[in-house]
């Protein structure tokens, strides 16, 4: 049996199949072939469904698909992925079922049980012991609740009584070197530093570390509350300030005048601008000296080899402009171009070299017969698939008297070439020359002794052929017998 929490997703089991036919492990088996069925308690059986093939035992769930674990180490084992309609809430047992033609049908029986209820119905945490929810573990052992109820929430209740409402029995915090937000006003004197205020400040006494854009304008400052003696030397710098803190739109008409500033102002102000003469000077560059950073800048960045400097190698970068218009590479590199083939005179020469070729092929081939090469080409074919394949096309050649001599002569070859010194053995049908050959040898050159007939060569001692007579006296008969 197995349990399953009801209205668990994805759920997987596995079936040992064995044959039907002798019991034994049921390995191979095509999961296509396999049918897949489920029943709950008490319900009409779900529709049969044939299982669709998994990739691999550790792939991830497929509803109504199988497939064969481990076919060496574990025979006969399969993986099944049902779908979540099985384990749905409203039962609490399904039969899980496989069925294949050649195997022993297997059920597996199916135990839904709540999630957050026992095996025996009662009610659980939904949640894991010692989690947020959960029930409560004693990690030593031994926990007494009731003695932890009793003495440490007792003493903590104590403790917190003092804070009073809303912290009100807080009235002597010491917040040493505190990091903190406070949100709301304050009243009282802060001593040490503020990140930033939300609001309006009384009074700051100490420095400030920025201002955020249009923090002061103004209608925020008092006449005369700043002056030249209220800032200290280097108070205000430019860092001092947010991009567009102080704008037009923020100062006063009049704000600053001249009572408002140093006696030295302008001054100090003046010494960091650029003066008349160092101004002059830029109008008195030579020519030589522009030329001169010119020529450097170009050659920074090698463009004087382009003309005016020879190649040094290894100066182009890879994957560059240049080194793509010349390289074919995957990562084209400007060391892989050759001028000796890959340069424009090169590539001209090799144009020159076809169209001569080209020239020469139209000489060789001459003026086409028909409207051009191919179609005179297209009008031999035609002619030639008449002659069919070993020329079986050639069905009505008609006979040429000029042809006469030729086949009598040799025919004539055929009759005045000497025999071969042979004949077939018996029982084998001789050729033409040799059947000549056997009966004139017959005729000329045999003899009779007792029922056996000789027949020898031309030479007159060496045996060409024997028969036998079927008398001695008078035969009537004779058979070849070598």
């Amino acid at each position: 049996m197995m349990i399953v929490t009801k209205d668990a997703t994805d759920v997987t089991s596995y079936f040992h199949l064995r044959l039907a036919a002798d019991g034994t492990d049921a390995t191979g088996l095509t999961v296509t072939n396999m049918d897949l069925q489920y029943c709950r308690s008490g319900a009409t059986p779900a529709a049969k469904v044939d299982a669709s093939a998994l990739g691999a035992a550790n792939s991830a769930h497929a509803d109504n698909s199988a497939i064969e674990v481990d076919a060496t180490d574990t025979p006969g084992l399969y993986r099944v992925d049902w779908p979540d309609a099985a384990f749905a809430t409203g039962v609490d047992e399904v039969i899980l079922t496989v069925k294949v033609a050649t195997a022993f049908t297997e059920s597996l029986r199916v135990r839904l049980i709540s999630a957050t209820r026992g095996l025996a119905g009662t009610a659980l945490p939904n949640a894991a012991a010692d989690a947020a929810g959960g029930l409560p573990i004693s990690d030593a052992g031994g926990l007494d609740l009731d003695a932890q109820i009793g003495t440490d929430i007792d003493a903590i209740l104590v403790d917190t009584a003092e804070i009073g409402a809303a912290g009100a029995g807080l009235t002597n915090i010491n917040l040493p070197n505190q990091t903190m937000d406070i949100v709301g006003n304050i009243t009282g004197n802060l001593s040490g530093s503020v990140g930033s205020v939300t609001g309006a400040v009384g009074s700051v006494t100490g420095a400030v570390g920025s201002v955020a854009a249009g923090g002061i304008t103004a209608s925020s400052i008092a006449t005369d509350a700043i002056d030249a003696d209220a800032l200290a030397d280097g108070a205000i710098t430019a860092a001092t300030f947010a991009a567009g803190a102080i704008d037009a739109t923020a100062i006063a008409a009049n704000a600053i005048g001249a009572s408002e500033l140093a006696a030295d102002a302008v001054t100090e102000i003046q010494s960091g601008l650029a003066t008349a003469a160092s101004i002059a000077a830029l109008n008195n560059l030579s020519a030589a000296q522009v030329n001169s950073e010119v020529d450097t800048a170009l050659a920074d960045i090698h463009l004087d080899h382009l003309i005016g400097v020879a190649d040094p190698g290894s100066i182009v970068a890879n994957s560059s402009l240049l080194a793509k218009l010349t390289s074919k590479s995957a990562t084209p590199a400007f060391t892989s171009f050759d001028n000796t083939t890959d340069s424009l005179e090169a590539i001209r020469d090799k144009a020159v070299d076809v169209e001569t070729d080209t020239q020469d092929i139209q000489t060789k081939i001459g003026t086409p017969a028909g409207a051009s090469v191919s179609a005179d080409i297209a009008a031999i074919e035609a002619q030639t698939d008449d002659i069919g394949a070993a020329g079986a096309g050639l069905t009505a050649v008609p006979w040429n008297a000029a042809w006469d001599a030729e086949v009598q002569s040799e025919v004539q070859d055929a009759f005045d070439a000497t025999l071969a010194d042979s004949v077939p053995s018996d029982g084998t049908r001789p050729s033409m020359a040799q059947a000549a050959y056997a009966i004139y040898q017959f005729l000329t050159e045999r003899s009779v002794s007792g029922t056996t007939l000789t027949v020898k060569k031309v030479d007159g001692s060496t045996t060409l052929m024997t028969f036998t007579l079927n008398d001695a006296s008078t035969p009537t008969s004779i058979t070849r017998t070598t």
